[in-house]
């Protein structure tokens, strides 16, 4: 971790107002969050897990440091209370890009487990953050039906198809 990996979602130069962030250190999350408030971000989380992940875990509780309306609020989220299984590093782990694409076709095709857990948390809190729901919880519902339709698979095919086409 660098100054760098700070720095680069606080000067987005696509001027972000709403956004998922991770830090690799509690007290850097807070700095980061304030730092949005202050800058105007209308809605964002800057996340530590409680096991050292820079965003939303399943392995651990996590800390999240929600900005809304110029005000910052820290809070535990815990992913069981939110009917998600504890995950383990090893289940979540992969060692090429081909296994990451292998697992992440395979959530999006309805698969389910650990790693559909984890993209259902972190889905969820950013479905939050655009204001599409109310909750995170209210978020996993809407991104597990996403995934359970058919339609984050196609949304990943079209997005493939067109830039494919573009290049």
């Amino acid at each position: 971790p660098t100054i760098f990996n700070l720095l680069g979602p606080l000067t987005n130069p696509a001027g972000a107002d709403r956004q998922l962030l991770g830090a690799y250190d509690r007290a850097l999350g807070a700095r980061m969050a304030e730092t949005l408030a202050r800058l105007g971000a209308t809605r964002a989380i800057v996340v530590t897990s409680h096991d050292g992940l820079d965003e939303l875990s399943t392995t651990n509780t996590n800390l999240m440091h929600e900005v809304h309306e110029g005000t910052v609020t820290a809070r535990v989220l815990d992913p069981a209370a939110l009917g998600l299984a504890r995950a383990t590093f090893d289940q979540l782990s992969v060692s090429s890009l081909d296994e990451a694409a292998g697992l992440f076709r395979s959530i999006l095709s309805g698969e389910a487990g650990p790693g559909r857990d984890i993209v259902l948390l972190n889905a969820g809190a950013s479905l939050m953050i655009a204001d599409c729901v109310g909750s995170i919880g209210e978020g996993i519902e809407l991104a597990r039906e996403a995934i359970d339709s058919g339609r984050a698979s196609a949304t990943l095919d079209a997005l493939i198809e067109t830039t494919q086409d573009a290049g």
